[in-house]
């Protein structure tokens, strides 16, 4: 738990496309890591939408999954929502989605 605390308050993931490419940098502290790198925007293939769900656990456990939001830019992918992201609204994800879809021309897979 306290590392969640700590990632919150300390980590900035920035999504960057542009014209020309798809970057996602992670900030942390004042540096930067570009993971995965940059790609050209013209390789963006696929946008992948998956809505918040449930899934049965260890021991039978019922456990609640975020909605999911991933950009396919060849074999590179840059999961934007999900576990572990900042937007876990289903409203939010599904606005994004319809944003980005609107705005690269690709259509929304979901699974």
């Amino acid at each position: 738990m306290a590392n969640t605390v700590l990632f919150a308050l300390f980590l900035g993931i920035r999504l960057r496309i542009d014209r020309q490419q798809i970057a996602l940098t992670w900030e942390m502290l004042g540096f930067k890591l570009h993971r995965p790198r940059p790609v050209a925007r013209n390789n963006i293939t696929k946008l992948v939408y998956i809505p918040k769900h449930s899934q049965t656990g260890f021991l039978g456990a019922k456990i609640e999954v975020a909605p999911q939001l991933t950009i396919w830019a060849g074999t590179r992918k840059y999961q934007l929502c999900g576990a572990g992201g900042s937007m876990n609204s289903e409203a939010e994800v599904q606005w994004l989605a319809h944003e980005l879809s609107d705005w690269l021309g690709l259509s929304i897979t979901k699974e």
